[in-house]
């Protein structure tokens, strides 16, 4: 739903922001629909040689979309010039990767997923904290959804490996902390166009 608002949004307004937000909300419930086998009940039960390569599609799918919202969200091209070429980067990178997700050696694809991924996650996180620091008002909702995004994950990957008690919270942190990011990050866009509105 979040997906297609947006991009009917994006339609009207033309804002970039608004197209990555949709690729990122797409890609992250493609990969929640992966990991919990939704995706080969559902919707490609003939292919089930779509299910070793559509989890690192989507990962790549989701970081190369929400490297991309960074950059336009927090205007790292003419905040953060090197904030913006990392993030440019990360983006770049993974779209590559997304393109040999399907070929590509499994073990390989998911170990550089995994390890790039979390490298991206806590650059965009620096990246917001910067930006919060010099005063970028949308960088206040953007460190918070992406701050519960990276703990529900981690406390997720804990419950896996056993580290922490398995109940419904650690079960289901990961889908708990997507929710609060879509939404976190839907009042950042809310609150940078009404600033732009302001400043016009």
């Amino acid at each position: 739903v979040m997906t297609i608002y947006n991009l009917f949004i994006f339609i009207t307004v033309r804002h970039s922001s608004y197209l990555y937000y949709a690729g990122s909300v797409a890609a992250l419930a493609i990969v929640m629909t992966t990991m919990h086998g939704f995706g080969f009940q559902y919707l490609w039960p003939d292919f089930p040689a779509a299910n070793r390569w559509m989890l690192t599609a989507s990962l790549s799918l989701f970081v190369a979309s929400a490297a991309g919202f960074t950059n336009s969200l927090l205007q790292l091209k003419r905040n953060s010039p090197r904030f913006y070429f990392m993030m440019l980067g990360y983006a770049i990178l993974f779209t590559v990767v997304l393109a040999l997700s399907p070929v590509a050696p499994y073990r390989i694809i998911i170990q550089t997923v995994m390890m790039m991924g979390v490298i991206a996650s806590l650059t965009g996180l620096l990246a917001g904290l910067y930006m919060l620091q010099r005063g970028v008002r949308q960088a206040r909702y953007y460190v918070l959804a992406y701050g519960a995004l990276i703990l529900g994950t981690l406390v997720f990957s804990m419950n896996k490996f056993g580290l922490v008690p398995r109940t419904a919270l650690t079960e289901y942190a990961m889908q708990i902390s997507s929710v609060l990011e879509i939404i976190l990050l839907s009042f950042a866009l809310a609150d940078r166009i009404n600033e732009e509105k302001r400043e016009k």
